[in-house]
This record gives C-alpha cells, sequence and structure tokens, in this order.
C-alpha cells in the first residue's frame, strides 16, 4: 500500500510552499494543508500516489500537464480552483489548490447517518452545474463522490480532487495499461471497467446517482438496493432520478448533467402530491377550488328547505278539515243567536228598537269569532324576534384576537 510523504519530506520538496499537515490519504492520493508564501494564502496540495503513473506509458507526464492547464483555466464557483502543478524531484506529480476551510459531505453522512432532502438536492444541482461546466469544457472528473465534494464555513459547495480528471479521449478507456481501474469501486460506471471503451462524462454522472442514493439513505447502493422512497420514505421523483443515472447501458443514463439538474429542479419547484390526495378520483382533481366544499352545505340547505316545506304542506293539510268545521260551527252559533235575538218580545206600541238599542242584548258580531282559529297561522311574528337576537353571539371571540396584542409586549421585552 501506497505511504504518502511526510510533511517534513513534502516540505523539503517543496520548499515554496509552508507545510502545516496532513489533511488526509488515500488509494488516489495525499492531501496536504500549506501555506503559498509569496502569496501569504492557505493551500491544499494535492500529490498523486507513485502507482498511478502508467510506466508504460512515456507520454503521461506530458499529458498530465495539458490536462493541468487546462484544469488550471477552468473558472467555477462550484469548482475549486487549480493554483500550481508540477513535478517534484523525486517524480510525484502534485497539484496546488485553493483550500476549503470547512468539511466534506463523506463526513457529513457519517456523522448524520444520512442527510436531509433539501441537503441532498441542493449539494446534487451544484455538483451537476460544476460537471455541466467542466464536461463543456472536455475535461471529465472520473472520481466523483462524497469525500470530493467540500463545503466551506459559508455553505458553498465546491467540487474537488481533479487530480484523477482526464480530457476527453475517445480512444482512452477507464483501465490504465496496468490493468487498474480509475475511481472509487462503488462510484466508478460499469463502462470504465471494461478494457477499450473509452470513457465520457456519462461516467461522472453515474456517480453522481450513487452519491445521491448515499446522501438520502446513508447507505452505497450495491446489489438489489430499495429505493429511497421506499427506505426512508421521501420524495419518490428521487427514485426515478437515481434509476436513471445508474444505468447499466449509458445510453440509457442522462445525457448530460443539464438533465439532472433540470429535475432536480422540479423537484424543488413542483411540490409532491400525495396519493391519498388523489383517491376521491380523477373528477376532484379538476373541481374548481372550494367547489367540493359548497356542494355539500348548498345540497343540506335544499335539503332543509325542501323539508321545511313538506312539514309545511303536512301541517296545512291536517289543519284545513278542522277550520272548516271551526268555521261551520262558529256560522251555526252566529245563525242561532241572530234567530233568538228576532224573536224576543218587545213593548207594545214601542217603536221597534233600533239596532244601536239591540246590541246590548244582541250576540258579538259574528266576524271576530274566527280570531281564535287564525293564530296557529300568525304564530311565525315572534320567531324573527328570536332569529334577531342570536347574530348577538359572534362578538365573543373577540378576546382570541386580542391575545397576540398582549404577547406583543413580552417579545419585545
Amino acid at each position: 500500500m501506497w505511504q504518502p510523504p511526510s510533511v517534513e519530506e513534502m516540505q523539503a520538496m517543496l520548499p515554496q510552499y509552508q507545510f502545516v499537515s496532513l489533511v488526509g490519504h488515500g488509494g488516489m492520493g495525499a492531501v496536504y494543508k500549506a501555506m503559498q508564501v509569496s502569496l501569504d494564502r492557505a493551500v491544499a496540495v494535492k500529490v498523486l500516489p507513485g502507482h498511478l503513473l502508467d510506466d508504460t506509458d512515456v507520454n503521461f507526464t506530458e499529458r498530465f500537464r495539458n490536462e493541468a492547464r487546462t484544469m488550471g483555466r477552468m473558472n467555477h464557483p462550484a469548482i475549486v480552483n487549480v493554483y500550481d502543478f508540477g513535478e517534484t524531484q523525486t517524480g510525484l506529480l502534485y497539484f496546488v489548490m485553493e483550500f476549503i476551510d470547512g468539511t466534506d459531505v463523506s463526513k457529513m453522512i457519517i456523522e448524520r447517518g444520512k442527510l436531509p432532502p433539501e441537503y441532498a438536492l441542493a449539494i446534487t444541482a451544484h455538483v451537476c452545474d460544476a460537471l455541466q461546466y467542466a464536461h463543456k469544457h472536455g475535461i471529465i472528473h472520473r472520481d466523483i463522490k462524497p469525500a470530493n465534494v467540500l463545503i466551506n464555513m459559508e455553505g458553498q459547495v465546491k467540487v474537488a480532487d481533479f487530480g484523477l480528471a482526464k480530457a476527453s479521449d475517445p480512444n482512452q478507456s477507464g483501465i490504465t495499461k496496468t490493468n487498474m481501474a480509475m475511481g472509487t469501486p462503488d462510484f466508478v460506471a460499469p463502462e470504465a471497467l471494461i478494457e477499450g471503451i473509452p470513457l465520457d462524462g456519462r461516467a461522472d454522472l453515474y456517480a453522481v446517482g450513487v452519491m445521491l442514493y448515499q446522501m438520502l439513505t446513508g447507505n452505497i447502493p450495491r446489489g438489489m438496493f430499495v429505493m429511497p422512497g421506499r427506505m426512508v420514505g421521501v420524495d419518490q421523483r428521487y427514485d426515478a432520478i437515481i434509476t436513471r443515472a445508474m444505468q447499466t447501458d449509458r445510453e440509457h443514463r442522462y445525457q448530460t448533467a443539464a438533465e439532472i439538474r433540470r429535475d432536480l429542479d422540479v423537484i424543488l419547484t413542483v411540490p409532491m402530491v400525495k396519493a391519498s390526495e388523489t383517491k376521491p378520483g380523477h373528477q376532484a382533481a379538476h373541481a374548481p377550488v372550494g367547489s367540493q366544499s359548497r356542494a355539500p352545505r348548498q345540497e343540506a340547505a335544499i335539503a332543509e328547505n325542501s323539508g321545511q316545506k313538506n312539514k309545511a304542506g303536512k301541517s296545512n293539510t291536517l289543519l284545513g278539515p278542522f277550520i272548516g268545521i271551526a268555521a261551520t260551527i262558529v256560522i251555526a252559533a252566529a245563525l242561532v243567536f241572530m234567530f233568538k235575538g228576532g224573536k224576543k218580545p218587545t213593548p207594545t206600541g214601542d217603536a221597534p228598537p233600533t239596532a244601536s238599542q239591540r246590541m246590548p242584548d244582541s250576540p258579538p258580531p259574528a266576524a271576530p269569532k274566527p280570531e281564535p282559529v287564525t293564530p296557529p297561522v300568525e304564530t311565525p311574528p315572534p320567531e324573527p324576534e328570536k332569529v334577531a337576537q342570536t347574530p348577538a353571539a359572534p362578538p365573543a371571540p373577540a378576546p382570541a384576537a386580542a391575545a397576540p396584542a398582549a404577547a406583543a409586549p413580552a417579545a419585545a421585552s
């Protein structure tokens, strides 16, 4: 296993930098924190391990220089800037890059287990922006993974470790002449493992799908893996993005990073519609807003009015015979009283009594008699008075509106 040089050894090899510490190392190289003496700024020095150098390829060093110059010309807010490159006296190739004071996504996953969906979406979107820019300039990263995505103290996402990057070459595959695959195994696209197949930017997009899965679930997709929608209950549209990005056949994969970014933007801007909201039927989706809530009330009101009308009709039907009988009795009584009044004896020789003289002795007129029958019909007038009194209740909730005003001084203090 390759052992990175010590800080003292790097100081001796690159005296123009003041080496501070070894930040990290692995199979793909070692990264040191250093100070650039001439500009008094913090930098990161990445050294490529010796076994990555292809001894049988005499043009490797020259190709590395050309690719390093290309990366040095890249200028994108989501890509770590490359300041310098070269070869040490011992033959090690190195990059001098922008130092990011922060963390990387791999450490975030280890600390949290998995990332919130909104974090995973934002990180993936920035990575896609960086890759779209790099691919447009003919650069393939070839080692996209959480450890190579950095986040500084301001939350800015930066794609780092373009040390394995290569300019697009249709004649070169992802396998070196020593049969070593370039990149981290779990994130390497299937075509990168086949000798003779040239790589392009779609190999990076495969790694983006793997990284998105790991951020959402905390696991690396291996074998017959379960999609995040079922595993952790996130938006199932993430499942579609991961599935397409990780297609074995790259022709069925996303063709550009911009396509992934567009699908991520849909998740960001269009809320997910839950299945429970669409169960009543397709017509509910096309109904005007509020129509469903108004319809039951309207139907209830119509039913109530029709019920009242039916009750009124029934009551009128029942009262009709009784009113007729009562009216007949009253008329008959009036005739009897009138008959008796006409037969009453009067004094001889006196003038017949006038109508005003008969009034005290005569029974009450027949017209007032139906009054006892009419009150049932006239009973509704008291009801408006009760109805008019009920609206006085709503002012009671006024103290609830005053609660925020009372809480305001406490918030101010």
